[in-house]
């Protein structure tokens, strides 16, 4: 992997890279006190009332269930924890952030639909396989293609030169990345991550969310987080990847590789995910392009996947698109198309 001072050089002093909204930071430096100060984040949000108007709508949905309604955010911390209020606040500061920008290149509502996808993804498998980091799972989908938007700010003529090849040639974004640049999304966004202040926890996953393999780690919680973020990006570019979508049976291939398989119903997990994107949506003002589109990816996905267990082809397991990176010496995933999934 590329090392971070030659990211520093090529990325540090861009004006264009994308930072933390204030509020953001304040709530980062925060919590990452040796003893948090539930108090203190409280009034840091109390500070930014519409912020905290969204992540109060947020939680009195559906999504979080909850017993009776939660009328401020001390209320919130004290009923859902410190992590969740902390980590729903940062994706409405960031997404709010990025929102409106004069750049017609880069799709950012597609970009957005796709890291909600992800992050919702991520939420729900690590509640089945890890629940205890089950909403960092979600800040960390969230985050995990940021280095993709940081490639198309800063560098957006040979951003442009990406978008072309990958769509001429069908291949993963971070494999033209990589032929282009030298480097791919996951190595800059685990810089950018590292650059605004994250915790080594949060930012190794991202830097191999294609191929947990590639971790530069010994860390088992940092090992499992990233097979998560990988199950996620499948089933984000399942929903939204354009051409080169990957079936159930790639997601249930891995999910067995990973150890997840007893736990992961990959098909439940599926209808979730749309149910859940469909409720989120709304709250970071997206809208699902066709919902109808949506429903039916489910249901071929879902007939796909039963008719692999009829199948007496192993090559049927996982798909063309799966053998292909399964049998290749380093391949874990695959690129996602348009303005964001990858």
């Amino acid at each position: 992997m590329i090392d971070n001072t030659v990211l520093d050089h090529i990325l540090g002093h861009n004006d264009k890279l994308p930072t933390l909204p204030g509020i953001a930071l304040k709530i980062l430096e925060a919590v990452q006190k040796e003893r948090p100060d539930l108090k203190e984040i409280g009034e840091i949000l109390a500070t930014d009332p519409p912020l905290s108007a969204e992540v109060l709508r947020l939680i009195n949905s559906s999504l979080y269930a909850l017993p009776r309604k939660v009328t401020s955010v001390f209320h919130a911390v004290n009923m859902l924890g410190l992590n969740t209020v902390k980590n729903l606040a940062l994706s409405f500061a960031l997404i709010k952030q990025t929102r409106s920008t004069e750049d017609e290149q880069f799709d950012y509502p597609l970009f957005w639909k796709s890291s909600l996808t992800a992050a919702v993804s991520a939420r729900l498998i690590a509640q089945e396989v890890a629940p205890k980091v089950s909403e960092d799972a979600f800040f960390i989908g969230l985050l995990h293609d940021m280095g993709m938007l940081t490639l198309a700010r800063c560098m957006p003529d040979q951003y442009s030169l990406i978008v072309g090849e990958t769509a001429r040639d069908a291949c993963p974004r971070q494999d033209a990345e990589s032929q282009i640049l030298g480097f791919d999304h996951m190595a800059v966004g685990q810089y950018l991550l590292g650059s605004w202040g994250l915790p080594p926890h949060f930012c190794r996953p991202v830097s191999c969310h294609h191929d947990p393999r590639k971790l530069e780690s010994t860390d088992a919680e940092a090992l499992k987080m990233s097979r998560i973020l990988h199950l996620a990006t499948l089933y984000m570019e399942l929903f939204l990847g354009g051409r080169q979508n990957p079936n159930l049976g790639l997601i249930d291939h891995f999910a067995g590789q990973y150890g997840f398989k007893e736990r992961l119903d990959v098909d439940d997990v599926g209808t979730r995910i749309l149910d859940q994107t469909r409720q989120i949506f709304p709250f970071f003002e997206l809208t699902l392009k066709n919902e109808a589109d949506y429903l039916e990816i489910v249901d071929r996905a879902r007939a796909e996947f039963c008719l692999l267990y009829t199948s007496p082809s192993p090559r049927d397991l996982v798909g063309n698109r799966g053998c292909r990176l399964v049998g290749e010496k380093g391949g874990g995933g695959g690129g996602g198309g348009g303005g964001g999934g990858g």
